[in-house]
């Protein structure tokens, strides 16, 4: 018996030895480029691929500059210099395959054509595409400004890992994967998707602290203003937006509100964190209502007068 196994070992070592190299075409394992059909990945089989696989469907393309997200078939797509789920301080621009407009909405509004290729207003960013019938939502990102109140955990896209994180100048633990905002201070952002060989930073200010700002007048102990009021407080990057009566009003460069009527004021700061308050100023005569109360007063006196000398005259007659 022990002969017999070890002349059916020397028989399977030969044959694998004898069998014939088969080619590797069939080997890799992974993404393939939708319009070439060859492998996108970065692996040892492709190093220097044109279009670099991210995540999900989404590729990079290094003679470009983009991610590449195929829309329905794969024969078109939507280029966009930032990629799904990234938070970005700078502009983007989101760019179609021919006879392809995307749809890009900012907070839920949606974003004019002649936009898209410099998106720079601050907000929270969708981009979709229509192939036929449907809608489809390809990829999502977000644009902060200097100031952002922005709150929560911040997850990294899939395919990028943060390289560091300090607040204030410090250090801060690293996740390789999340961003917690929690905490008011600066924060400089260096993180890189190692698919693409790309690094990447972000600087932003984190701001949860709403504007302050007070009324300055004179007030009954109902809370009514009995003469003009001042909004004292305000920082020069505050946005204003005010209703009188219940209706839109634009909001004096002075703050110095005169009108009577029920004033609603709500102040955004520069991080997008906002405060509401509401005022009454009831019916008053300031200076210049007197000065010209007085010029009516004088206006009809004269002429009552003019009248009086002019019937005395004629009776006179």
């Amino acid at each position: 018996m022990k002969r017999k196994a070890a002349i059916l070992a020397v028989i399977l070592i030969a044959a694998l030895l004898t069998a014939p190299v088969f080619a590797t075409d069939f080997d890799y394992i992974g993404p393939i480029d939708p319009i070439t059909g060859e492998p996108a990945g970065s692996s040892p089989e492709n190093p220097e691929a044109e279009r670099v696989y991210v995540s999900g469907s989404a590729f990079y393309d290094r003679s470009a500059g983009v991610f590449v997200y195929p829309l329905g078939t794969g024969i078109s797509e939507i280029y966009s210099t930032a990629a799904d789920g990234m938070i970005v301080d700078t502009p983007v621009s989101v760019t179609a395959s021919e006879g392809i407009t995307p749809q890009v909405y900012r907070n839920g509004d949606p974003v004019s054509d002649e936009e898209l290729t410099h998106l720079n207003t601050p907000g929270s960013y969708v981009v979709s595409a229509k192939e036929g019938a449907a809608a489809e939502r390809l990829l999502g990102f977000t644009i902060v400004g200097e100031y952002t109140n922005m709150t929560g955990n911040y997850a990294m896209p899939d395919g990028f890992y943060l390289s560091s994180v300090t607040i204030n100048g410090e250090e801060a633990l690293l996740d390789r994967l999340n961003i917690d905002f929690s905490a008011e201070g600066s924060y400089e952002i260096e993180y890189s998707c190692p698919a693409i060989g790309k690094n990447y930073s972000l600087k932003l200010t984190v701001d949860h602290t709403a504007p302050e700002f007070s009324f300055d007048g004179s007030f009954d102990e109902d809370g009514r203003a009995h003469s003009a009021v001042d909004v004292v407080g305000l920082e020069k990057t505050d946005v204003v937006r005010m209703t009188l009566n219940g209706a839109e009003a634009q909001f004096p460069s002075d703050a110095h509100l005169t009108a009577s009527g029920l004033y609603t004021i709500e102040v955004f700061d520069a991080a997008g964190n906002s405060t509401s308050r509401q005022l009454t100023i009831l019916v008053y005569f300031d200076a210049s209502s007197l000065v010209f109360f007085g010029l009516v007063l004088v206006s009809a006196a004269a002429v009552v007068g003019y009248i009086l000398v002019k019937r005395r005259r004629l009776r006179i007659i």
